[in-house]
Parts: structure tokens; sequence; C-alpha cells
């Protein structure tokens, strides 16, 4: 695949800041279980030769989905889809039999976290086969194609013809390959063949970010779908056309809430046995949840009306309810004395429900816009009557309740119209939940760990994990955001089950410890795991415990979690109440994701339903406390990655050369020649161009050399490059990655001194000094802890190693750059003492401190770069690795474990353009480039798609394309 950016096609969602600010409000999640899709039969043909389909895309699982498609068999037949089993990019055609047209992407598409947006233009009349048929992913057009047959010229295609299209599913069989996901902003353009910018544009730091295309021209069976800023209802059209579709078997609950002004006249009276009453917009409350009902023995100390004496009915009425399907009336009442609710109106379902309950919802079908709720005291000859504390109104879109159904919530987890997005919302987030439109947190499939004979699921977009009601599934799920400051807040609503036991946990854990984890029991093989386990206990994953602290836990309960990240507290609530203070402290350092562990394969929970913000809370949280998403995560220091480090491929030329397109002056540059054994050549500015020192010798490497053919001048946007074969090979294609410091200055923090070239806002420094003899301390210029350094004697003529520390084995430990060695225990390296935030140690390691030293220091960035480990199951469906952002580079290597010895390998997006990332550079030897299916690139991190030669500790150093905050999800 070719892309006109090399970075572009890994770029998605929008964020709200960016070109045009342009916003989404809402999206529709598809069940695949539920068969969820759209349908419309044209009554009269479009365009057979040209037309475009666009939409944003979320995907919840890694099958063969279908997205659009048309036909009423399987010999006349097209769609756009993701293949099963490959999980490409399709667009396919059959007619009379014969498969006309066949694209398949080389990319897969297997990001769940984020969103991709998908372009499809079709003009058969082009004369150009390959003009035919443009996909585009994230703004990008794909060119490399595993399968690869373009229409016939002029072939009139089978969409836009009278036959039955559906959007989500297979048009002749719902059942077959439906689309699992959400969808939003679809469009269908009758009769223009359109590219991306029609639909979209990137933003400063090139991110592909939804835009508004109000001014597009439609044709007869054009449509728009999913604009739930002006439709309410799952598949209207509004482009203008009415080409509305039929909604299948969705759920979509619109809650018109009485305490919101611009709805407060859908009620236009309330009744006091039968005269009407004033609407005060002071009293009116909104009751989400029992918590609201709050008891009271005066007139209007929460919302509603005293009835006493004689009096015995009271009214609701309401009008101007267009497109809603379902009213809901819930109150309070003083006492129990029993009371009926009646309905009139025309087209309402009249009932009669004796409720005994001092808490109550009746909810009511109706294909009206108009009625009226009756409340009537049925104790006869009472002269006491009743009286309402508290009253709530709402009405519900698009579907359809049972007569009676009591303490109904609304929207619960069947809800398929959500605030998922791929743009970030300006609304506010005032606690309550269902409010800010963004990417949210859901469970995250990548990172499932099963410890049962068959596989956990995540499913209905990605919201409930669990066995599914399969007996022999048990194991733990996490959930795709991470946060390392804030207060946050989430729920998980225990669905289904036998019963809930004390295999049964659900909290929050470090990510950095569960992917370290080869245990699928994350309860407490994550020593810092908090969670509320089945029994009530209050648990710690280091085996502490503190009975009783949520008594009665029940399927069908709802488990809060309020945790403040920065103060390392944590309150957790039981439905509507608060349970106190959790007994034990979030660990400092960390970061932090939702978590859930069933591990019975008696099936106590067999659906964990969470909420992180998606729709409204059952409890009311604490104030301040934040949805998990995109648009409540801090915003990104480093919003573009390109700014401080760059992957840059080149042609060589064998003649001097300039190599332009960085945004930056780079200060280390690390060559490598893909197609010919050559040693790797390492630049940096401090020792000056023209002078390399080598990574890839592995006996003897020498200190620097002076080659005046080889990188000659550090650029303004690059750098320039000799004659030399070892960095300029003619016709090779040649990688170069580049870093950005700063400039020179002398440091004094440590015993050493030494000279820094510093860019503390990207964390990395280049650190020179000149050795004494003695162990000491050398400072670092970043004011942040490094967690990866790699040192080297650079003294001409003198040859030694390249000691490297990482957080990953700490101090006490050394392994080599220019060495495939295993984490080995030796003090004279590091001195068998951590980093600071202003200096690291040296040792005493033979005569190498005597010398002069060049150091190579790196601090994590939140969203820009990530240093740490991972543990290798030695299965194709090994970790996924949580960084915070969508990687442009992946360095690696086993450190520890079964095997723990191997070549460091280094991946990017600049060689490899799409997923799997496979080329792979060996920077301690001088052979080739590699290939391997070796990881996905994500939009929050990287999944393992290689067993890694088996269980091994590996560690890894990150550097981000563009964060996962602040953009909405980067689909990989």
């Amino acid at each position: 695949m070719s892309l006109g950016s090399a970075s572009n096609f890994f770029l998605g969602a929008a964020s709200a800041t960016g070109a045009g600010g342009f916003e989404l409000l809402k999206s529709v999640r598809f069940n695949s279980d539920d068969s969820a899709h759209l349908s419309r039969t044209p009554s009269s043909e479009g365009n057979l030769k040209k037309w475009t389909w666009a939409g944003w895309v979320k995907r919840s699982g890694t099958a063969g989905q279908q997205l659009f498609s048309a036909g009423t068999g399987t010999e006349e037949r097209a769609f756009i889809r993701f293949l099963g089993g490959s999980d490409t990019l399709c667009f396919e055609q059959k007619q009379s039999s014969t498969w006309n047209t066949i694209l398949r992407s080389s990319a897969v598409f297997r990001d769940i976290s984020a969103w991709y947006h998908i372009v499809v233009a079709y003009d058969s009349a082009q004369s150009t086969a390959a003009n035919r048929v443009n996909m585009y992913v994230n703004g990008a057009e794909i060119t490399e194609f595993g399968s690869t047959t373009y229409p016939p010229q002029d072939q009139d295609g089978k969409i836009n013809t009278t036959t039955i299209h559906a959007v989500g599913t297979t048009s002749y069989s719902t059942s077959t390959t439906p689309f699992s996901g959400y969808m939003a902003d679809v469009y269908f353009i009758d009769g223009q063949a359109l590219d991306p910018t029609s639909f979209g544009e990137f933003n400063d730091s090139g991110v592909w970010q939804a835009k508004d295309a109000s001014g597009l021209t439609f044709g007869t069976n054009g449509f728009h779908l999913f604009d739930f800023a002006n439709e309410s209802v799952i598949g209207n059209d509004s482009s203008g056309n009415d080409n509305d579709w039929t909604a299948n078997n969705f759920e979509n609950v619109t809650s018109n809430n009485t305490n919101k002004v611009d709805n407060v006249s859908n009620i236009t009276q309330l009744q006091n046995n039968g005269s009407n009453q004033t609407i005060n917009l002071a009293n009116l409350r909104t009751m989400m949840n029992s918590s609201d009902f709050q008891d009271a023995d005066t007139d209007n100390s929460t919302w509603g009306v005293r009835v006493g004496g004689a009096i015995k009915k009271f009214g609701v009425k309401w009008s101007n309810l267009t497109g809603l399907t379902g009213v809901s009336v819930r109150w309070q009442r003083a006492s129990t004395y029993d009371a009926d609710v009646k309905t009139t109106g025309t087209g309402i379902t009249e009932s009669t429900n004796t409720v005994t309950s001092t808490r109550s919802q009746v909810t009511f079908s109706t294909t009206e816009t108009s009625g009226e709720v009756l409340f009537e005291d049925v104790t006869s000859g009472s002269t006491n009557g009743f009286y309402i504390r508290a009253l709530e109104f709402k009405g519900y879109g698009s579907v359809t309740y049972p007569t009676n159904a009591e303490n109904f919530v609304a929207p619960g987890p069947g809800q398929d119209v959500l605030f998922d997005v791929p743009t970030n919302g300006t609304q506010s987030d005032t606690g309550a939940g269902g409010e800010l439109s963004s990417n949210y947190c859901t469970w995250n499939p990548l990172a499932i760990k099963n410890g049962g004979a068959t596989a956990v699921q995540c499913v209905d977009g990605n919201l409930n994990f669990g066995d599914q009601g399969n007996a022999s599934s048990y194991g733990s799920c996490v959930g795709t955001i991470g946060v390392t400051s804030g207060k946050w807040y989430f729920e998980v609503t225990l669905a289904s089950g036998s019963g809930v036991d004390t295999n049964v946990y659900v909290g929050i854990l470090p990510i950095e410890e569960y992917q370290t984890n080869s245990s699928a029991n994350a309860f407490n093989a994550n020593n810092s795991a908090l969670s509320i386990r089945g029994n009530g206990a209050a648990y710690r994953g280091d085996d502490s415990s503190t009975a009783g602290y949520a008594t009665g836990v029940e399927i069908g309960d709802t488990l809060g979690f309020a945790f403040d990240v920065d103060a390392g507290t944590m309150t957790c609530f039981l439905n509507t109440t608060s349970l106190g203070t959790f007994p034990y402290s979030l660990a400092a350092g960390k970061t932090w994701v939702p978590f859930a562990t069933d591990w019975s394969n008696a099936q106590p929970v067999s659906e964990h339903v969470i909420n992180c913000g998606q729709r409204p809370w059952v409890a009311t949280p604490p104030t301040d406390y934040k949805a998990i998403c995109t648009a409540n995560l801090p915003e990104a220091t480093i919003p573009d990655g390109s700014d401080n480090f760059e992957a840059k491929t080149f042609t060589g030329t064998g003649a001097e050369q300039v190599v332009t397109g960085l945004e930056f002056q780079p200060d280390l540059t690390l060559f490598a020649i893909r197609d010919n054994a050559r040693e790797r050549f390492l630049f940096d500015s401090h020792r000056g161009a023209t002078f390399y020192l080598q990574t890839s010798v592995t006996s003897g490497n020498p200190g620097q050399t002076e080659d005046s053919t080889t990188l000659t001048s550090f650029n303004s946007d690059g750098f320039t490059v000799g004659s030399s074969a070892d960095v300029n090979r003619s016709t090779s294609p040649i990688i170069a990655w580049n870093w950005k410091a700063g400039s020179s200055s002398s440091n004094t923090d440590g015993t050493i001194s030494s000279t820094v070239r510093a860019n503390p806002s990207a964390g990395f420094s280049i650190v020179s000094w000149t050795g004494t003899g003695s162990a000491g301390t050398v400072g670092h210029g970043l004011g942040a802890t490094p967690e990866f350094i790699i040192a080297k004697v650079y003294d001409t003529g003198y040859a030694d190693n390249w000691p490297v520390y990482h957080s990953a084995f700490g101090a006490t430990k050394y392994m080599y750059f220019n060495r495939d060695i295993a984490a080995t225990t030796f003090q004279h390296f590091w001195n068998d003492t951590e980093p600071t935030s202003s200096v690291f140690t040296v040792g005493t390691y033979n005569s190498d401190n005597t010398k002069n030293l060049i150091a190579y220091c790196f601090a994590p960035v939140a969203g820009y770069s990530s240093f740490g480990t991972f543990y290798s199951n030695a299965n194709a469906d090994n970790q996924f690795v949580f960084t915070g952002f969508k990687p442009r580079f992946v360095l690696w290597k086993a450190y520890a474990g079964t095997l723990s010895t191997g070549d460091w390998a280094i991946y990017d997006s600049a060689r490899q353009t799409y997923n799997p990332q496979g080329p792979y550079i060996i920077p301690n030897d001088n052979s080739i480039e590699g290939s391997t299916t070796a990881m996905d690139f994500c939009s929050n991190g990287f999944k393992v798609r290689n067993g890694l030669g088996g269980n091994r500790d590996m560690l890894y150093a990150a550097f981000a394309e563009n964060p996962f905050s602040g953009n909405g999800g980067i689909a990989g």
C-alpha cells in the first residue's frame, strides 16, 4: 500500500479543536448478535456507474463484517466489507454469477479502540481501470491490494438499483457477516465519485478530522444517516431527499428530562384535581436514579405537588412528542397507599397498575404525540388522599416497552444510540453520564486473557465482557483507556449469571502490571489491582482483603468506581448507595484502567456491562469526577510526534544528497541500509556531523570515526549525506531515525560535570562527560526520571560495548545495545542506583570511567513516548501493550524469561505504512532488513501478533505518531 503521506493511513478520529472544529453528536451501535441493520429498497434507479459511500466506523471485533451491500442473492450482489479471516477492507461485486470487481486491501484493520473513516468511490466510466474504484481510509488512498479485479469500463453496478440495500449486514441474508461496532456520519452520494476531502480534512497535527459536509449534493438515491444533530430516529435521512431506511433490531431510548429548558414545553400542564397548575422551573428536578427520590414532608421540597384532604387525583399531560414511541412517569409518594396509574389519549395503551412501593415507575407504549397519566388514590373513603413528592417525565424513541414495566431505568445497556463518536465534543460533563460526545473507554478484546478451555468474549459494542453463558470460559479483560492523573468514574453492571460468588472481581488495575503477567488471573496476579469481590470484600492484588465493604452484591447490581489518581483514593457504589472510601490506596506512578475477572467455570457472572459515560450513570458520582473518554483526557503536550521524532525513508544516490521533510533539525540520527549488509551508523550533534559510531559491531565495538563522506551536516529540516555506501548506497532503500534534542549547555547537577543537549518537553537529552575513575552522578537535564539510557565511550581508537539501562530491569543490571545478551546483574555500570529527575549514576567498570562518554537519555512523555515491558506468551495472539498513543516507532528486545536472549529489533510506520507491521531492522547486527508478522500499531498502543519464539520478558521503547488523547482516538 502506498499512501499520499506515509503516516496518514494510521490517522483516525477527529479532534474538536482540529481544522474547522466540526463535532459529531452520536453514533449507532450495531450488535451482530441482534442482526441489527438498516434496510431500504430504492423506488427508482440512481446512477449505476458513479457513486460514493463514506462513513466513520469503529469496529468491535475482528470477524467478517458488512458495511454496505446491495443484491438479492449470492449470484447478484455488491458490498463493502471487512473480510473474515484477514480483516482486510474489500469492495466486491458479482453480477450474472461472475465476480467482475474484487478489491481486497493488503492492509488489515484490527484496531477496536478508535475510529476509521472509510470512503469508497465507484466510477466505471473511467478509461483507466485502476481509477474505476478508489478506496480511502483516514484520508489516504489504498493502492496496495492482495486481490485486484476492476470492473469493466462503463459497467452498470449493483449498487443504486431497485434491489434491496443494507447497512450493517448482507442485503439478502441478515445473518451473514453482520457488522459489529459503531457507525457515524454515513453518506451516500448518487452520481458523483468523491475523494475524502468532501467529508474530512487534516488538522495541523496531521490527524484526519470530520468536517461539515452540508454543502454536498446527493443525487436521486443519496442519503445522510446517523446525523443526530438534525434527526432523532435511527435510519432517518437528513440529506433532504427523505430516503429513510428501516431500522431493524436497534434500541433507541431518547430521554426528554423536564429539567432541560428546551424540553419543558413538552409538558403542557399539571393537573391538581382537574385544575391546571403552573410549572415552576425552579422546582423542576431530574430523577435519574433512586437516590434522587429524597424524602420530604413539605410541598415542593422536591419536585412535585402535595395532594391532601379529599383530593384524589394528580395528572401529567404531554404533547409535541413527535418521533417518540414511549412515555414513562416515575414518582415518589409519602406512604404505602396504593395508586392506580391510568392513561388517556388516542392511541395510548390504557392500563391500570396497582403499586405498593413508594418509589415506582411505569413505562407506556404509544404511537401518538399527546396523552395524559393520572395518579389516583384507591383507598376508598380516604380523607387524606396521597401526595407525590417527586416526579420525573420522559419520552422514549424508536422502542416499545411492555405495559406496566416497573423500575425501568433508561437508557440502559441495550441502548444503541450512544455518545461514542470520532470527535471530542464541547458539551459540559456535569457528572450525570450520557451527555458528552467523545471516543469512550470500552472493554478491550485485544487485551483479553483466557483461563478456561474456551475464550471469554466482548460483545455489544465491547461494552459487555464475560463468558456469555459458556461454562468453560473464564478470564479477565481491561478497558481501552488508561489514565495517569485526574478524577474518573465508571460503572459495571453484573448483568447475568448463576449468582455472584467469590470468583468475581471488578475494579481498577495498573496496565503496566497487567501486560507483564503471564496469568489471566488479573485480580491478584497484579499486586496493585483494587477490586470489589463477589462476596462483598474490598480486595487488593497482594491478597489484602477487607470483608463487608459491599454486602449483598447480586446479579443485576451495578458497581460504581470513583477514583482519584492524584490523591490515590477511591469511593465505590453499590447501585445508588455510596460504600464509602475504599480501604486501599492507588499505587503511585501507574496508568489505571477498568478491569473485570470471572475466575470460575460455574458462570457466576456471565456479563460485565461497562459504562464509562456513554449513557447516564446509575449512581451519582462525587463532584468533578469525569467520564473516561478522550474529550476528558489532559491535552497532549506534543500533539504531533513528528515535531520531535521522525523515521525518514529515502533512496540512496551514491552522491551527495540533501534529505528533507523533517519538522526539526535532528540531533541524533541512526542509519540503516535496508537491502544490503552494512553497519549501523549513528551520528549526534554534540560530537558533530561526520563523526560516526556503530551499534552493529558485536565485538570490539570501536569509538568514533570521522568520515567526511558520511553525514556531512544536520539541517533545519533534515540532513545532508555524502557518497558513503554506509549512509547513501546507490539505489538502496534507506531508513534514518531522527530525534530532536536542544542547544548545548553545561550541567553541574551531578558529582561529575556534563555537557547536555536537552529537550525536556520531549524527554530526550544527549549527555557527554569525562569519567573520573570513580563512581559518581551525571546530570542529564531532563527534569524527569529517564527510563531508557544508552551509553558509549566514544574516544577514537577505543573499543568497547554499548551499556544500556532500562526501567524494565533496573540499575542492578545491564544489557548491551550492540549485543543480544539478556539483562545481567552487574554493579559497576549503573552502581546499583536508579536514576532521578536530575542525574543518573555511573560505576567504575574497567577503565571506561576515565574516558569520554556519551549517553542518550529518554524519559516518558504522556502521549509521545513510552518505555516499558511486557510478557510474551509464545502465542500469535500475544499481549496488547498500552502506550497511550499510536506508535510511529517501536524498539523491543527480550531481557529475561525462558528465552532471555535475542536481538534488538526496530519497527516503524515509515517503512511499513499499514498493519501488520513486519519489516524490522536489527540495530546490533549488519544484516539486511527482515520481515515477519510482528504486531499491529493501534490507536492506543500495539498488539503483538507473533509468539516471539517463546515465553520471555520483553522491554520496549516507543515513540508516537499522534497521541490517543485529544484526537478522539487514532485508528491504526
